[in-house]
């Protein structure tokens, strides 16, 4: 009988073995999948880096040229090819007869420069029809390729339509491997759609520049001629004098017709006239007042009024003389720039939000359920010392992956963000804390101080402040030495003024203006998005303040 309870005892310990060792390989090619979506989630973020990048990249270059090839460039660095090109449509000719022609090329399509293309011929026609990508995984054995030999060489292609603000086709950007066993994959060609949907703001932006650019040769040309407009008025309004060119520009018939309107008609707002006038008396003359006026036809342009004080005749009294500019392309241009930076912003930031639900619903669920697992095995693992040792291991590193994708997480868009920024700034601050106490290094003392409603903030006001709250402070980790930090919020008089200060070495002063100190480029941009301003200075005798404030009204628009 002994004999036979020792042979069950074994065999149920033999199947326990079994089992634990079923489990275990279950485990590691769950531990393999989890480290493949690590390793796609690390290129997603390389991908938004790099997207990131490119917006600032692009957002600067106005040569059509220059551009391009940066376009094909950049695209290329993403999926890992110098292979690209750019067609773009033609001007002119009717839609029947519409061509797109090549205008950059890299690679091996650096010859096909000024090849031209009608809507659904070749890859670049199939997406300008479609208007939407295409992927075709061999060129060369596919049925709706150009018959150019050059192209037997090709495997996998990618092409992409280029839009227009009103959403239509205006290009194709398309880019090839050599190697036919490389391959476009999902994940690359969503992130090659995103870039295209920037590159086009660019393209559209760099089209306004030129616009702007031919605008100011017409404007200057204009001016050589005929000088800007001057006036003479009385201090009642009365029009006294005025030269041609202020009678064009206020697009009146004759001199004699501007003569008999009197200056307080000509204002959109009667209140920036009340500014303008106290001002003028006051310092006794004013320089380049930008204000909002109205022609004879009723539309609205911008001008830029400069202007003095000066004795008129005994029965004129004091009359005021100046000069006036109209500026309406300039201010067109400059809403034009907000809007194309603030909608590549908001693209940046869905981009972050998607990011961050897909870590937190997808590899979050998925490292919680491995941790589960491996807690399974370690609890049934006590006649195994080797199993268990090794369970408790891949608890410990499935620990240290939750919280690293917690981390991403965070920083791709902060939850506490959506309770408030008082909140989301005690929250960053803490996570600033906790890691410099990490480090070792980092600043011992970390304050907050919040003042005012900050209920009222708009939300890409509180959003623009967190950013750069949070540069702020990761540069004060990274490079500060700082023994100290104050974070300083206040929200008054309808606006709301941030401030980050460090003991520490101070910032060199050949970053304060540099164009590649890209963190405070960014942080700039997002000030004078809204309308606000920002300033990095060094502080005495050691350290660095970081100042950033904007109007709570540009910031509801």
């Amino acid at each position: 009988m002994g004999g036979v309870k020792e042979t069950r005892g074994s065999a149920d310990l033999q199947a326990e073995l079994e089992a634990l060792r079923s489990r275990m390989a279950e485990l590691s090619a769950a531990e393999s999948e989890c480290r493949q979506a690590r390793e796609a989630l690390e290129q997603q973020s390389a991908y938004l880096e790099a997207l990131h990048e490119t917006a600032l990249g692009l957002l600067r270059r106005r040569e059509g040229p220059e551009l391009l090839e940066a376009i094909v460039l950049r695209a290329g660095a993403l999926v890992g090819t110098e292979h690209g090109y750019v067609y773009l449509k033609d001007a002119g000719g009717s839609e029947e007869e519409e061509t797109m022609t090549v205008r950059i090329g890299t690679g091996i399509f650096r010859r096909c420069v000024g090849l031209r293309l009608r809507k659904g011929e070749g890859l670049a026609g199939q997406v300008w029809a479609r208007g939407a990508p295409v992927v075709v995984d061999s060129y060369a054995h596919w049925s709706g390729r150009l018959p150019n030999p050059e192209y037997d060489a090709l495997g996998a292609v990618v092409g992409l339509p280029l839009r227009a603000a009103d959403a239509e086709v205006l290009g194709v950007l398309a880019l090839a491997h050599l190697d036919p066993d490389l391959r476009f994959h999902p994940t690359e060609v969503r992130a090659l759609e995103r870039f295209a949907e920037l590159a086009s703001v660019a393209l559209d932006n760099a089209r306004l520049w030129e616009e702007l650019r031919r605008a100011e040769e017409r404007y200057r040309g204009l001016f050589d001629r005929v000088p800007v407009g001057l006036y003479r008025t009385t201090a009642d309004g009365r029009f006294l004098d005025a030269n041609p060119a202020l009678v064009e520009i206020f697009g009146f018939p004759d001199r004699a017709s501007l003569l008999r309107c009197r200056v307080q008609e000509l204002y959109v707002n009667p209140e920036d006239r009340d500014r303008w006038k106290s001002l003028l008396e006051r310092e006794g003359v004013v320089r380049n007042f930008e204000v909002r006026l109205r022609r004879l036809d009723g539309r609205e342009i911008w001008v830029r009024d400069s202007a003095r004080i000066v004795s008129g005749e005994r029965e004129q009294g004091i009359c005021y003389e100046g000069r006036i500019e109209d500026i309406t392309e300039q201010k067109r241009w400059e809403e034009v720039k907000r809007r194309v930076a603030q909608r590549i912003l908001e693209a940046q930031e869905q981009e972050r939000l998607h990011l961050a639900r897909e870590l937190h619903d997808t590899l979050g669920q998925l490292l919680t359920a491995l941790k589960m697992d491996a807690e399974w095995i370690a609890r049934r693992a006590h006649r195994l010392s080797e199993a268990r040792e090794l369970a408790r291991e891949l608890c410990q590193r499935l620990d240290r992956a939750m919280e690293s994708v917690r981390a991403l997480s965070r920083g791709l868009r902060p939850a506490m963000l959506d309770w408030g920024l008082g909140p989301a700034l005690e929250a960053l601050v803490e996570e600033m804390k906790e890691q410099s106490g990490s480090q070792g290094d980092g600043p011992r003392g970390w304050n907050l101080t919040l003042r005012g409603p900050l209920e009222e903030l708009p939300r890409e006001t509180a959003l623009a402040l967190y950013r750069i709250a949070q540069e702020a402070l990761t540069n004060v980790l990274r490079h500060a030495q700082a023994r100290c930090v104050q974070v300083t919020l206040a929200v008054t008089d309808g606006q709301a003024t941030l401030r980050v200060e460090d003991d520490g070495r101070g910032i060199p002063e050949e970053a304060l203006n540099s164009p590649y100190a890209l963190g405070i480029v960014g942080m700039r941009e997002r000030a004078e998005l809204l309308g606000g301003t920002l300033r990095v200075e060094r502080r005495r005798p050691r350290g660095t303040s970081v100042l950033a404030e904007i109007p709570l009204s540009v910031g509801r628009r």
